[in-house]
């Protein structure tokens, strides 16, 4: 459980009269963009498996067991003496031989794991924008947590997030057409590993939530000046596994020289995973700030009624959709927050809409750590998307990136300050919306009160 013994008090008033950057766009054209981001049964139609052996089992050994097994090994983690793998046509013979060997010391399924569905409150319908807001318009999503009042001189400066999801534009125009684009890493299991571009949108709206800057056309991040690596864990239909996810944060703790500090996961499962929790458990000890969404609740509403849809616009009005192969539209109703955010090491974030509520859809529960803006279908966040274009969308997933960029600006003004000091932060200047912990957590980020106590922090 990662309920805090203190709730924020904050004075700070919760906001009600909020500027919409999407007020007026019920008279915009409607183009259905679903991106197939439902509940992951498609994906777990071929089971795969994760094995762990003993830590003095020699590699030969490993080898040895597994293909006595008949099983075929996807991904493999040295580290953690652990590999993933896929079974055999009748997989029961197979995994009864992996649990009885003297050698292994744990098997758990490689779980399916997908960028959150959105129930009808939360879509967007694909909504596109025929012209952006202007330069003139601050989005609502960073009033509503104070980003306006913050000096200019602080926007993320010297501070690397990893955004770990279905990759990124790289040469986006809002991300400097790749100059704060460090890199990127495809963790997935026999693909390229230099090919971590997006060909879905969710993660190239995601990263751009934390650094996007178009000047003259009201789209803006959290930390436009920040740096960012793209680890791509999901694929171009918005799904992925475990072993994905697993080895894509591997790949950040095997690279310190890079100079990560904040990961950002916008997606989610519901298995607990004593292997997975290792990995953050080491990132974290590296001071590394994990920042993960709660999930979205969606019981009862199909995917295709409402689905995760990110509406796009590109330069000259073309359209860009992304890609259904995979998807699945299932439906989510399970009213429980997805791991990782379940870790107490990552910071777990609930979403709020445009008038500073906890909306509907965002998942409750005592891991709730915060919430920040994750939009709804009338009032949805403005971001970067496919094809230099911008769209928009609506969920914990972009309610996650806020708290994402927040952290970013708190590490420049103390990058001595490690992942539980910017938790404390966040939550002790968190405004409180009266609302139970378990739908709010600490309440509604304050970024501009959260900055100036990390610049005063010991």
């Amino acid at each position: 459980m990662k309920k805090s013994a203190w709730h924020a008090s904050a004075t700070r008033s919760t906001p009600s009269s909020l500027f919409r950057a999407g007020q007026g766009l019920c008279a915009l054209l409607v183009l259905g963009l679903l991106i197939g981001l439902g509940t992951a049964t498609t994906w777990a139609a071929n089971k795969r498996w994760l094995v762990q052996f003993r830590p003095d089992t020699p590699p030969e050994v490993q080898e040895a067991i597994v293909a006595q097994s008949d099983s075929k090994v996807l991904q493999r983690f040295p580290s953690l003496n652990a590999m993933a793998l896929k079974l055999p046509a009748h997989p029961g013979m197979a995994l009864a031989m992996l649990q009885s060997a003297p050698e292994v010391v744990a098997v758990e399924e490689d779980a399916a794991i997908t960028v959150p569905a959105l129930p009808a409150e939360g879509g967007s319908q694909g909504l596109i924008l025929p012209s952006l807001p202007g330069s003139n318009v601050y989005p609502w999503n960073l009033v509503e947590i104070h980003h306006d009042q913050i000096p200019l001189a602080i926007r993320g400066k010297g501070v690397t997030v990893a955004v770990l999801d279905t990759g990124i534009d790289p040469v986006h125009p809002a991300f400097g057409s790749g100059i704060r684009i460090e890199g990127g890493y495809n963790a997935r299991a026999g693909e390229n590993p230099d090919d971590w571009i997006d060909r879905n949108g969710h993660g190239t709206h995601i990263a751009g939530i934390i650094i996007a800057s178009q000047q003259g056309q009201g789209v803006l991040g959290v930390a436009y000046k920040a740096r960012l690596y793209a680890v791509k864990v999901l694929n171009d239909a918005g799904g992925g596994y475990l072993s994905d996810l697993i080895a894509g944060l591997l790949w950040i703790y095997a690279h310190p020289e890079k100079g990560i500090r904040v990961i950002n996961m916008s997606l989610g499962f519901y298995q607990d995973s004593p292997l997975l929790h290792e990995v953050i458990r080491r990132l974290y000890q590296e001071g590394i700030v994990l920042v993960a969404s709660v999930g979205n609740y969606d019981c009862g509403i199909p995917a295709s009624e409402g689905g995760d849809s990110i509406g796009a616009t590109s330069e000259g009005g073309d359209s860009e959709g992304g890609d259904s192969e995979g998807g699945d539209s299932g439906l989510d109703c399970t009213w429980q927050v997805k791991y990782p955010a379940q870790y107490p090491e990552t910071i777990a974030v609930g979403a709020t809409d445009e008038t500073g509520s906890v909306t509907s859809y965002s998942v409750q529960g005592p891991a709730v750590d915060v919430v920040a803006p994750g939009g709804t279908r009338t009032a949805p966040i403005l971001s970067t998307y496919l094809g230099s274009g911008f769209g928009l969308g609506s969920g914990t997933s972009q309610a996650a990136a806020h708290v994402s960029g927040v952290a970013a600006l708190l590490l420049e003004v103390n990058p001595a300050l490690g992942p539980q000091e910017v938790r404390q932060i966040l939550q002790e200047t968190a405004t409180d919306l009266g609302e139970p912990w378990e739908v709010q957590g600490a309440g509604l980020v304050d970024a501009e009160w959260a900055v100036e106590v990390a610049g005063d922090w010991p």
